[in-house]
């Protein structure tokens, strides 16, 4: 199974949300976007435990989601960001798959945590990313370039 587990953001609020979760760094994607891959020990101190994402695609696991990231959302929410990100997860073997996303703004969670078909591209549009002719948002930004977020790799 392939996974994606990040948060996009501005340069600025990228370098926000990586000073205040240790272990992270920030890896520029594509017209602008940053992303903070969200590995397994990045919510350690938050959690207690690793970030593990419930089964995306059983729904009595994905409805679980919500409390899963609470820990994760609320130390978000008071970051003084700038603008909104962005935190998209998939979970995939070829295919499509399953995802979620949700977004921080303004100290809440504006938007999710969703999940559902189109969940990633409905909250990076919430950011401003525009989709290339073509593309969905979520190719625009690059994040089809991903496939597992243990080793960050640099996409352009």
């Amino acid at each position: 199974m392939h996974e994606i587990s990040v948060i996009v953001a501005t340069d600025f609020d990228s370098t926000i949300v990586a000073s205040a979760l240790p272990g992270t760094v920030r890896v520029r994607a594509r017209h602008g976007w940053w992303v903070v891959p969200l590995g397994p020990g990045v919510a350690m101190d938050l959690l207690g435990d690793e970030l593990i994402i419930p089964d995306l695609e059983d729904p009595n696991q994905a409805a679980e989601l919500p409390r899963v990231l609470a820990p994760l959302t609320e130390t978000l929410c008071r970051l003084p960001l700038q603008g909104a990100i962005a935190l998209t997860f998939t979970q995939y073997f070829g295919g499509t798959g399953a995802q979620a996303a949700a977004v921080v703004k303004e100290h809440s969670v504006v938007f999710g945590p969703a999940v559902h078909e189109g969940a990633i591209n409905a909250a990076l549009e919430r950011l401003g990313v525009q989709a290339e002719p073509g593309r969905d948002a979520f190719d625009t930004v690059g994040l089809g370039e991903w496939r597992s977020m243990e080793s960050p790799a640099r996409v352009e």
